[in-house]
């Protein structure tokens, strides 16, 4: 099995909020929506813990859905949530992830979403995922009946698992909702592909299927 990392980057490397990964503010929004109706005082509960970290000043902010931010802290912040609740990280940003994707898929992302079978879907998933994520790339390799392969590229080797398990849990939910069943997404490779701003970054390649 291919490992994942879940290390957002301090700011020792990168100013803070000033890192070249980028993320849009929605999934800011919706971890701090998870936050508020999940977690006991909710999201002011879990920045008020955070207090010494250099980061926390940043999750203050009034974020925009189409906003462009860092993505280290949006990872600082699921490490944050994880270790509240006890749950296991990879797993937590795949579900959470999925429940974005029913979410989208009838908001600001509904025109890029709305297909009628997996396989239309599956053409337009690299859109979103290129709106969502920057300047990592999701791109499509094949397409058949039930299954379909593709790429990131430029993704941090140190945020891997941030980037890998949300395309985990947004291509199964978004599949799901164009009417594949028991959709699944394995990584099939993974491979140095040189640096991006200094930061050593990857290429995976996976495969989704469903019934």
């Amino acid at each position: 099995m291919l490992a994942f990392r879940y290390d957002p980057f301090g700011p020792e490397a990168f100013p803070i909020g000033g890192s070249p990964f980028r993320v849009r503010g929605l999934a800011y929004m919706a971890l701090r929506h998870y936050a508020d109706h999940k977690l006991p005082g909710g999201f002011g509960a879990v920045v008020d813990g955070l207090e010494g970290d250099p980061f926390a000043a940043y999750y203050q902010q009034l974020f925009i859905a189409a906003g462009d931010y860092d993505a280290s802290p949006l990872l600082r912040l699921f490490r944050r949530i994880c270790d509240l609740r006890g749950r296991e990280i990879g797993a937590f940003i795949a579900a959470r992830s999925r429940a974005s994707a029913a979410q989208d898929s009838t908001g600001m992302w509904k025109p890029l979403l709305k297909a009628s079978s997996p396989m239309e879907m599956a053409k337009r998933l690299p859109l979103a995922f290129n709106r969502y994520f920057e300047p990592c790339a999701a791109s499509v390799v094949d397409i058949r009946q039930d299954a379909f392969s593709g790429e990131l590229g430029v993704v941090p080797e140190a945020m891997s698992g941030l980037y890998c398990q949300s395309t985990v849990g947004f291509v199964t939910g978004c599949l799901e909702l164009a009417g594949a069943r028991s959709a699944t997404l394995e990584w099939t490779s993974r491979q140095p592909s040189g640096a991006h701003d200094g930061v050593p970054v990857q290429r995976w390649g996976f495969q989704a299927r469903w019934r």
